[in-house]
């Protein structure tokens, strides 16, 4: 039994992924933290000492941009955790009501203005709920990841190795 070593590398790091995005969410809240205070300090410092050696505030653009940057990086956090529920949950509403708007214009049936009021719920509980709805979201990426690192943990045995597949060959094949 050939065992990839590259299914176990890419398991082992799912594996460990799904377990701090399913159980510990602090430590992603902190690496984007610590992250984006690095960007910010550093890009800070770098202005300081291009304004102190008499650049101007032109030859500064880009530790400005960095600085920009590394506040956008300690708000992702935040924004993942209440922005993109919020923003599915909008479009979701509009969508229904949109369906709805269609369907009793038109004349649609019943499954059409069912699928519609559907989605304004949908839509609703998106906007609504949505702490809750990113941390069982969370849960569930981070179970996921779980189960796709044991899966490649069991395939790492099981298979074929890269290069002993079937190989058709297509030089000496004809077309009658």
């Amino acid at each position: 039994m050939t065992v990839n070593k590259d299914n176990i590398g890419k398991a082992t790091v799912m594996a460990v992924s799904g377990i701090l995005i399913a159980f510990f969410p602090g430590v992603i809240n902190t690496l984007f933290y610590m992250v984006g205070g690095l960007v910010i300090a550093v890009n800070i410092i770098l202005l300081i000492m291009k304004l102190l050696s008499g650049g101007g505030i032109s030859s500064a653009v880009n530790n400005i941009i960095g600085i920009i940057v590394g506040l956008i990086i300690n708000a992702l956090p935040s924004f993942v955790y209440t922005g993109i529920p919020l923003i599915a949950g909008i479009i979701i509403g509009f969508s229904g009501i949109d369906r709805l708007v269609r369907s009793i214009s038109y004349g649609g049936g019943k499954r059409s203005i069912i699928t519609g009021a559907v989605l304004v719920i949908a839509g609703g509980i998106l906007i609504f709920y949505n702490a809750n709805i990113s941390n069982t979201m969370r849960i569930i990426i981070g179970l996921a990841l779980i189960a796709m690192a044991v899966f490649n943990l069991f395939n790492s045995g099981h298979g074929q190795s890269s290069g002993s597949g079937n190989i058709i060959d297509v030089d000496n094949y004809h077309i009658s």
